[in-house]
């Protein structure tokens, strides 16, 4: 059967433990979750016709924790669990429930056109974000989508009352909110009555984030050109702060 190859690549200079679910009604590619180490990287395989989502969770932290399996006292097994700052999914390791916002994700949905079979791609904002990450298909005819700025510039480029900051000392920021999850209304939502292209307009913030990232969805109602898609078979690279892709001294990398 036909598979689509996706490699997650770690170009950040701290770890990255990024994650993904499927659809509803799409089988998880297992196991819904790693670590990456600067300049890592791991290799999936998905199914034709899968569809999800992609995200890269920050500052985590992880333990060990006993899970009863069958109800009983002394039948117990052992599971990963992490707490991250970012992106976390009720401290999971793989995940099996997307990860709380804010966190910049990667979409994949496959489409069906006339004269052939596509793969849709696209970065999304409109959640808000936690890193800078493109999406780089292996066919040289396909566009890229997603951010080229470093973590950095892209964090530091957050409204002041969007920005999450890291709990503890490090007053640092490491994401920033959608206006919809900062001020839940439904003129940044896209609902109510302005649940329409022509009644949602892009705001001071959406155009913040379009221009920290021209490649990707800043808002629901953001420009089609915001998406890509590539002739099914092709392979693709998700990047995380792609700003230093490339320039690793080293590189290792596990598949599954």
């Amino acid at each position: 059967a036909h598979q689509t190859k996706i490699n997650l690549y770690n170009a950040c200079q701290f770890p990255v433990w990024p994650a993904w679910i499927p659809n509803a009604g799409v089988a998880q590619i297992a196991p819904g979750g790693a670590k990456i180490q600067p300049y890592e990287s791991i290799h999936l395989l998905a199914p034709w016709g899968w569809s999800g989502r992609f995200w890269g969770r920050t500052d985590c932290s992880s333990s060990i924790a006993a899970i009863n399996s069958s109800n009983t006292a002394n039948n117990h097994t052992m599971n990963t669990m992490i707490d991250c700052e970012t992106g976390d999914c009720n401290g999971e390791l793989g995940c099996s429930s997307p990860g709380l916002p804010p966190a910049t994700l990667v979409e994949f949905t496959p489409l069906r056109d006339p004269h052939a079979l596509l793969d849709h791609y696209d970065v999304s904002l409109v959640d808000g974000y936690n890193l800078p990450v493109r999406v780089i298909p292996s066919s040289g005819s396909c566009k890229s989508a997603g951010c080229s700025a470093s973590a950095a510039d892209l964090l530091a480029r957050c409204p002041p009352e969007l920005a999450i900051r890291r709990s503890g000392g490090d007053a640092g920021v490491i994401a920033c909110k959608s206006p919809c999850l900062a001020f839940k209304e439904d003129r940044y939502y896209c609902t109510g009555e302005y649940g329409s292209a022509r009644k949602c307009r892009p705001s001071p913030y959406s155009r913040c984030f379009k221009r920290s990232c021209p490649d990707a969805y800043s808002y629901a109602f953001d420009s089609l050109d915001s998406g890509f898609a590539c002739p099914s078979g092709a392979e693709y690279t998700i990047v995380f702060c792609p700003r230093s892709y490339g320039h690793g001294s080293s590189e290792s990398s596990s598949s599954w």
